[in-house]
């Protein structure tokens, strides 16, 4: 059998409407506990707008793995849905000063809060003339 993954639940909630958890194979039920997500779930079913509702209702519900599977899969209407994952966006802010005291992203945007408007201006400048003097060699 193929390995099953948190796209597999996506695809059968999604589309084929496939319930492994009325299949008899004990060893299904077993995966399925390690392997569903519910907060994984939602998130990509709150990309869709058709579907944005019912993982609202999930995320407030607070129903069990297994509960949630069997209602996804009986009321989300079968429809291919191509939904990207939600990262956080970039800041260059917190870039600049993660490059210049040598420190991770989390760090960095701790330390935003202890630099004026004119600190970081300075350091975006003078990486920017680094940055031109590296690419002009």
């Amino acid at each position: 059998m193929k390995d099953i993954t948190v796209f597999t639940y996506l695809n059968s909630i999604n589309s084929s409407k496939r319930d492994f958890l009325l299949e008899p194979s004990c060893e299904e039920n077993i995966r399925f506990s390690k392997e569903y997500s519910p907060m994984v779930i939602n998130t990509f079913l709150s990309g869709s707008i058709d579907t944005l509702m019912l993982a609202n209702e999930m995320n407030i519900s607070g129903l069990d793995a297994k509960k949630q599977f069997t209602f996804l899969i009986n009321t989300v209407i079968r429809k291919k849905r191509f939904t990207r994952w939600i990262k956080p966006a970039k800041d260059k802010d917190i870039d600049v000063l993660s490059k210049h005291y040598n420190i991770s992203r989390k760090k960095a945007s701790q330390y935003l809060k202890m630099h004026s408007p004119d600190q970081i201006k300075k350091l975006h400048d003078k990486y920017n003339e680094l940055d031109a003097l590296s690419k002009g060699k």
